[in-house]
């Protein structure tokens, strides 16, 4: 690969590129109804009538995270005659979290100076008062399967109890984003499961389910779309799709990383025209845990007709050791783009 010149002027600037990898996040059906149950805990903490929780599950990279940063973003921190306002509170959920720990994080995040003093029990009333006073009407939790240990299935049921009784006592909505084993706290937890309504399960897409593939391949239409000055091969495509699909586990989160993993080596070749080979390369530097079968999905001898035994081994992409998420076909009302969804 050639680089461009010390004096040579890049294709695109920083804030080009950043502004064309905020365009390839595209909205699907499964994104846009977990937006509208969280849009409702929002609507239900504001007017007190319906403070239930909502657990967004799915695999790396189905995008769970951005559905918690759209409201986040959407309703952020300000100032009023009262002060600081935090209407939306998102911390990732650390490793084997604790109680002090997890109102530590949440003080911090609510800009609280003092975040790491005081027992757990002063902690908490601080807490409390704080999220009284900020206005927040939703937690949100990300990385919420770490109160569950991977090897044991082991739950933090003590600081699952805290969460429950905070909430509670404070009079928000939590909402919680993780990998399916994070449903086993709330499942074992009969006072926190009548906290929360039936889950937005987030799965990634599946071949053998033509609604599904459709909608895979719409996405990928929509996406490049935006992605001007450079030119792809149709990504839409009978075969450019299973391609995509072989080389990111059928996630929209992965196929974005490929994509811009694409685009930075690009801008440092200082070519707009992508090849077969060059998103060869990109696959290659964004991932590494491809079945060995398919460890080279945009090589010209790849066998690009799907059968049963490859789309199994590209549904292993990416998973965890995790309980599994059942694919559910479901009417499509076709990608948006992130402008019309994602607003800061």
């Amino acid at each position: 690969m050639s680089y461009p010149m010390e004096n040579q002027q890049p294709i695109l600037s920083n804030h080009e590129l950043r502004g064309l990898v905020k365009s390839l996040m595209v909205c699907h059906a499964w994104v846009e109804n977990a937006m509208h149950l969280v849009e409702r805990c929002y609507a239900g903490a504001l007017d007190g009538s319906d403070t239930r929780g909502l657990a967004i599950i799915g695999e790396s990279g189905s995008g769970k995270t951005r559905v918690l940063k759209h409201i986040a973003n959407k309703y952020t921190p300000h100032r009023d005659p009262d002060g600081r306002k935090v209407p939306v509170l998102l911390i990732k959920v650390p490793s084997n979290p604790t109680v002090k720990g997890l109102a530590m994080e949440l003080l911090h995040s609510l800009g609280d100076p003092l975040y790491s003093k005081g027992s757990e029990t002063e902690m908490t009333i601080r807490l409390r008062r704080q999220l009284r006073s900020a206005g927040t009407l939703i937690i949100g939790l990300d990385e919420f399967q770490h109160f569950v240990d991977q090897a044991s299935l082991k739950i933090q049921h003590h600081v699952a109890d805290w969460l429950k009784i905070l909430v509670d006592d404070a009079e928000v909505s939590l909402v919680v984003a993780g990998l399916p084993r994070c449903m086993h706290v709330i499942d074992t937890n009969p006072q926190l499961k009548r906290r929360f309504q039936a889950p937005a399960v987030m799965p990634r897409f599946n071949w053998a389910i033509t609604e599904q593939r459709l909608e895979f391949r719409s996405i990928l239409d929509a996406m490049q779309e935006g992605l001007e000055p450079f030119s792809f091969p149709d990504l839409a495509s009978d075969e450019m799709s299973f391609r995509v699909y072989c080389a990111t586990g059928g996630l929209i989160g992965r196929v974005a990383n490929l994509l811009v993993q694409t685009l930075t080596d690009a801008i440092y070749a200082n070519k707009t025209s992508i090849t077969l080979q060059d998103l060869d390369r990109a696959a290659k530097r964004a991932s590494f845990d491809l079945p060995t079968d398919i460890k080279a999905p945009f090589s010209r001898n790849f066998n690009i007709l799907p059968s049963e035994e490859v789309i199994a081994q590209v549904m292993t992409i990416g998973v965890e050791d995790d309980m599994p998420i059942q694919s559910r076909p479901h009417r499509s009302r076709g990608p948006k783009r992130a402008s019309d969804v994602f607003r800061s």
